[in-house]
């Protein structure tokens, strides 16, 4: 996961509902719900980095009803994610803010916002900047509503916390036939903490971060194999080993725990079987 600064639109929370909710003009009774609110809105936005994500459980709660909760979130839907909406400025910056990679999975199109607390059990915070993440489609669909109050299954908040450890591993077996596998996994050791071993668990399901993973890994060993074939012929091994090294560490700069990260550190470890693979 990428660190992303916290949104410059952070503290107009208020502002930000009032002019979407507002722009219900055709439809006056969703925009007094909505409107109605505003204070609740102001009150959980002000609270969030008190509670979120290590304290979820004592959230401030403002009672909704099914109907209301509904014309809340289509301040979300109707007036601030649509292209030519009132609040499609703000979605924009959002989206802005990550620099065209998905901070999940490292790699992928920007397409969506997700809510890291759901809209659907928390219906004013829908078009709070810091609960909007930026993300690619694949990894917006596969979290979806996660909504567990318990900190350690739910994964990392990318504008407030930062990964300390290096966890995620790749394992990498070669064959005969000219194949390979790959699999990614948690490399963390649950000896350590057994908390956090859980908490990197629930990130990479949470996210089907491991799929994610290996279909990007598999598609650069295809690209890099003949490549790295060449170099060894012509290189030998010694130079073809400070090139991995050189892949490592440039994309250890960037995230720690991107699977490129993982791959070249397991490429690295299985060096000998590699280069073996790679004279068949």
């Amino acid at each position: 996961m990428r660190k992303l600064k916290i949104p410059s639109l952070a503290g107009k929370d208020k502002e930000i509902y009032i002019e979407c909710a507002s722009d219900f003009i055709h439809n006056r009774k969703y925009a007094d719900i909505a409107l109605s609110y505003v204070d609740g809105v102001e009150k959980c936005s002000n609270k969030y980095t008190a509670y979120v994500p290590k304290n979820i459980v004592g959230f401030p709660h403002i009672n909704i009803c099914d109907e209301e909760k509904e014309i809340i979130n289509k301040v979300y839907e109707q007036k601030f994610a649509p292209k030519g909406s009132i609040g499609r400025k703000y979605y924009d910056s959002i989206i802005g803010n990550a620099k065209g990679r998905c901070p999940i999975c490292g790699g992928g199109k920007l397409k969506n916002l997700d809510h890291f607390l759901p809209k659907s059990k928390y219906p004013l915070l829908c078009v709070t900047p810091i609960n909007l993440i930026p993300t690619c489609r694949d990894c917006n669909m596969e979290k979806g509503a996660t909504a567990s109050e318990d900190y350690y299954e739910i994964p990392f908040h990318p504008y407030l916390e930062i990964m300390n450890d290096e966890w995620v591993e790749c394992d990498l077996s070669f064959y005969p036939d000219k194949t390979f596998s790959i699999k990614f996994k948690n490399g963390f050791d649950a000896s350590l903490n057994p908390d956090m071993w859980r908490k990197y668990e629930a990130h990479m399901r949470i996210n089907d971060l491991a799929a994610t993973f290996n279909s990007r890994a598999e598609e650069e060993l295809e690209n890099i194999g003949g490549m790295y074939k060449k170099e060894l012929l012509v290189c030998g091994e010694k130079e073809l080993e400070l090139s991995l090294i050189e892949m490592k560490d440039s994309a250890e700069e960037i995230d720690v725990n991107s699977w490129k990260s993982a791959l070249y550190r397991a490429l690295l470890r299985r060096s000998i079987e590699f280069f073996e693979w790679l004279k068949l």
